[in-house]
C-alpha cells in the first residue's frame, strides 16, 4: 500500500452498530474517555429551565428588557466562569447544544444581538482577541480569511450561548462541529471565554497560514453512500474525507486537481460533488502546520474538566478530562469530524431537543436529516431566543 494509501485507510471509520462505533475509537489517535456510565453517570440528569421564571423573561424579551438575574444556584451546582451547570441525580440528558464551524460564518451575525444584555460578552471576546470582532462580523469578506471567520463565528455563537444560559437553559451535553467543538469546550466550562478566544485566534491564524503554504480546497459529496465515496477517494490521489456530517453529506478535502476530479467521478456514480468557498483543505494532511501552534497555546493555557459531557467531533464519544479534551482539539485539526456519528450518539444518550447555538442553521438541517425524532431548535438571532426558550419550558414541564 502506498503512504496515501495507508493515509486514506487511517481516515476511514466503520459505520452503523454500537460495537463498530467502539473499535472505532479505540484505533482512534484520540484517546477513549472513560465509559459514560462511571464517573459520568452523576451528569446524566437534566437540567432544565424553571417554567415560572421563564415566563418572566420572555415578557421581558419581549418588551426590549433584559433578563431578570438568574435564581440562586442549587446546592449542587459547580460554577464554570459564569455558567452554573445544575447536577441533579437520575434521569437522561434530553438537551444539547451544538455549535457551528467556519462554514457557516455569515456577515452581520452581531449586528442582531447589539441591544442585547448577552452582548457584553463581546467585550470580554474583544480583550482578548486583541480585536473588534464586531467589526470583522461585518466585514463581507471576513468569511474568506480563516483567520478572520474563526474569531467571528465563535464570538456570534457565544452571544447566543449566554442568551440562553441568562435565560434559565443549560444543555445536558455539547458538542461542536470542528471550531465549534472549541466554543462547546467553553459552553463546558473546561475554557473559559478569554481562554477560548485566545487558543480559537491561533488556530485561525495558523490554519490560515497553512492554506498559504499548501494551497487546497474542498467539496460536499452529494446522494452517495459513505462507501461509494471511499471508493471514490481512494481513486484519487491528494483526496480525503474531511466530514461525514449526515446520511447522503460527506465533505472531501484535498488538493484543486482532486476536488475537481472528484466532481466529476461523483456525476459518473450518480451523485455530485458541490465546490465548498473555503480556503484550504481542512481536516487534511494539508493542515498539518497548524498542529504545533495549536498546541503551544493549548499547553500554556488553562483547561479544566468539562463539567457536563462533551461529545468530540473525532470519537464520537464523550469526553470528561481536560487532558482528553485537549488532546482531542490539536487531533481535531488533522482527523475527519465524524458528525453523523455525533448525532446519532447524543440520540443514545437521551436527548429529546437539540439547539443549534449560532449562525448558520446548518447543523439543525443535519440534525433532521439524521436523527428524525430529535426536536430541533436554533438561537441565531433574539428573535429565535423567545420562541425557543419557551418550547424548552413547556418540554421541561411536560417530562416532570
Amino acid at each position: 500500500m502506498t503512504s496515501s494509501g495507508r493515509e486514506k485507510a487511517a481516515r476511514r471509520w466503520p459505520r452503523g452498530s454500537s460495537a463498530s462505533a467502539s473499535a472505532a475509537v479505540r484505533r482512534s489517535t484520540v484517546s477513549s474517555p472513560p465509559s459514560p456510565h462511571g464517573k459520568l453517570a452523576a451528569l446524566r440528569g437534566p437540567v432544565r429551565p424553571d417554567p415560572r421564571s421563564l415566563t418572566s423573561t420572555l415578557t421581558s424579551m419581549s418588551t426590549g428588557g433584559s433578563a431578570p438575574p438568574p435564581s440562586p444556584p442549587h446546592p449542587c451546582a459547580r460554577r464554570c466562569s459564569r455558567l452554573v451547570v445544575v447536577l441533579p441525580i437520575g434521569g437522561s440528558m434530553s438537551t444539547a447544544f451544538v455549535f457551528p464551524g467556519q462554514g457557516s460564518h455569515r456577515a452581520g451575525a452581531l449586528a442582531s444581538w447589539s441591544g442585547h444584555p448577552a452582548f457584553a460578552i463581546v467585550d470580554e471576546f474583544n480583550v482578548a482577541l486583541g480585536r473588534d470582532v464586531v467589526e470583522l462580523s461585518h466585514d463581507p469578506s471576513a468569511g474568506d480569511r480563516t483567520a478572520d471567520a474563526q474569531p467571528a463565528i465563535m464570538a456570534a455563537s457565544l452571544v447566543a450561548w449566554r442568551a440562553l444560559v441568562d435565560a434559565g437553559v443549560r444543555p445536558d451535553v455539547v458538542a461542536g462541529h470542528s471550531l465549534g467543538e472549541y466554543t462547546a469546550a467553553v459552553a463546558a466550562g473546561a475554557l473559559d471565554v478569554a481562554t477560548g478566544t485566545r487558543v480559537v485566534a491561533a488556530r485561525g491564524r495558523a490554519m490560515g497560514e497553512a492554506c498559504r503554504q499548501r494551497p487546497g480546497t474542498m467539496a460536499a459529496v452529494l446522494k452517495l453512500s459513505p462507501d461509494a465515496v471511499e471508493v471514490l477517494v481512494d481513486a484519487i490521489d491528494g483526496l480525503v474525507i474531511a466530514n461525514d456530517n449526515a446520511p447522503g453529506q460527506i465533505v472531501v478535502a484535498g488538493d484543486p486537481d482532486a476536488v475537481a476530479a472528484v466532481r466529476e467521478r461523483a456525476r459518473e456514480a450518480g451523485g455530485r460533488a458541490l465546490p465548498l468557498g473555503v480556503e484550504g483543505a481542512f481536516h487534511s494532511p494539508a493542515m498539518a502546520p497548524a498542529v504545533e501552534p495549536v498546541r503551544a497555546t493549548l499547553d500554556v493555557s488553562s483547561v479544566t474538566d468539562p463539567s457536563i459531557p462533551l461529545v468530540s467531533g473525532a470519537t464520537a464519544r464523550e469526553i470528561d478530562r481536560a487532558q482528553q479534551l485537549a488532546h482531542a482539539l490539536v487531533a481535531g485539526i488533522l482527523s475527519p469530524v465524524r458528525w453523523r456519528e455525533v448525532q446519532q450518539r447524543l440520540a443514545e444518550l437521551g436527548v429529546t431537543e437539540l439547539v443549534e447555538v449560532g449562525p448558520g442553521g446548518v447543523l439543525a438541517g443535519l440534525a433532521k436529516r439524521t436523527v428524525p425524532d430529535l426536536t430541533v431548535h436554533t438561537v441565531a438571532t433574539p428573535d429565535d431566543l423567545g420562541a425557543v426558550v419557551a418550547s424548552l419550558a413547556q418540554h421541561a414541564t411536560a417530562g416532570r
